[in-house]
């Protein structure tokens, strides 16, 4: 299994650099650049042309794998939806309601269509099992609804959205491939995680592909392509689906819910923290700010370059002790209080790091403002749907 999921990473990785260039050539081509403004302090005219470059990447590769009636693939169909919109919506603003209402048809259809739904939280809240019933199907639309957004929240950095999409995967790699292995050979069961393995394996291939335009490093200064609303709610809605499917469609063998939220930790607390800021502050959850964790430690004085590396490692880390937990035999309740009070210890931090702060500063949440030093801001990341 290893030596495949290579392979396919490799070949992930591999078409996507191929292509790159004639996707961003096409991109430009179409005038769905990004122009630096008075709210995106980037240098010089970049493409957005990361999502669809994941599009024509992933895509044919599912298609190679013989993956056409695989639920991975119902699901990759059932997100074209929300990209197609996300991405003229890069070029012509459509409105919110719109937009939310694309995401809400497309996470019915993978809830209702591709089994991504739970009939129980398991053992989240004690030692006794919480049903849903007929709440299941609305729990999970507003469940992928919420972290398709909260992945686009993200996208303000180069490589941070990208990053995250990464390491989220290949703990969905290490996730699909432990339920393969406990499940009996050749059952229907094993068969389904292993081919979503590979599925799981081309996307994050595609994604190192993307990341080698977009991620800061020593051999490059600044980002040549943009991953796009587009890109960020494509692979953001298809991440949290299949951390769902993981939890629903394999039996005894299936990753308790109360896991998930470990392996998605870091969208969810930026999410929580902009909520509740925002509700605090008298305004809407969708009304945008510039005050997510990227932009607390760019005020703080770290460098974008340092920035993306750490958040990604602490996404790691934090996905890390979920599995752990996981295959440790750690009660679900357990898990799930231990995630309730690291968003109660992320939200106090965060609010007291902010205070702090803002005697010092000017107030980041106007529309126009000069940001923090260092920021980079793009594509409308702070818009209605997607801040």
């Amino acid at each position: 299994m290893f030596v495949t999921t290579l392979l396919f990473i490799t070949l992930g990785l591999a078409l996507s650099l191929a292509i790159s260039g004639a996707v961003t050539e096409f991109v430009r081509r179409i005038g769905w650049i990004d122009n630096p403004d008075d709210r995106k302090v980037h240098v010089g005219q970049v493409p957005l042309a990361g999502g669809l470059l994941m599009v024509a990447t992933v895509s044919p590769i599912l298609l190679g794998l013989g993956l056409a009636q695989h639920p991975v693939s119902f699901f990759w169909a059932c997100g074209l939806i929300i990209f197609i919109v996300a991405f003229i919506d890069d070029r012509f603003p459509i409105r919110a309601r719109y937009r939310f209402l694309t995401q809400l048809v497309a996470a019915a259809l993978a809830s209702t269509l591709g089994d991504a739904y739970l009939v129980s939280l398991g053992q989240w809240f004690g030692p006794f099992e919480f049903t849903l019933g007929a709440l299941a199907i609305p729990f999970a639309v507003l469940a992928i609804v919420a972290f398709t957004n909260a992945s686009n929240m993200l996208d303000g950095m180069d490589g941070l959205a990208g990053g995250n999409l990464a390491v989220g995967f290949g703990l969905l790699i290490a996730i699909f491939s432990l339920i393969a292995i406990d499940s009996p050979i050749h059952t229907p069961q094993g068969q389904l995680a292993f081919d979503t393995v590979q599925a799981c394996a081309a996307v994050l291939g595609a994604l190192l592909g993307f990341l080698c335009l977009n991620q800061r490093s020593v051999w490059r200064d600044r980002a040549s392509i943009f991953m796009g609303d587009g890109g960020s709610m494509l692979l953001g809605f298809l991440l949290v689906v299949l951390g769902l499917f993981s939890s629903s469609r394999f039996g005894v063998y299936s990753l308790p819910f109360a896991v998930l939220p470990w392996l998605l930790a870091l969208p969810i607390l930026d999410l929580s923290a902009a909520i509740v800021r925002r509700l605090l502050a008298g305004v809407t959850p969708m009304t945008p700010d510039r005050k997510h964790i990227h932009h607390l430690l760019l005020t703080l004085g770290l460098p974008t370059v340092r920035i993306v590396p750490l958040l990604q490692l602490v996404s790691m880390l934090l996905g890390l002790i979920g599995i752990w937990g996981w295959r440790a035999g750690v009660p679900q309740f357990l898990l799930g209080w231990g995630f309730a009070l690291l968003c109660l210890v992320y939200l106090g931090t965060i609010r007291y790091l902010w205070a702090k702060l803002e005697h010092r500063i000017p107030e980041p949440s106007v529309a126009g403002q000069n940001p923090p030093a260092g920021f980079v801001h793009r594509h409308r990341s702070d818009s209605a749907g997607g801040s």
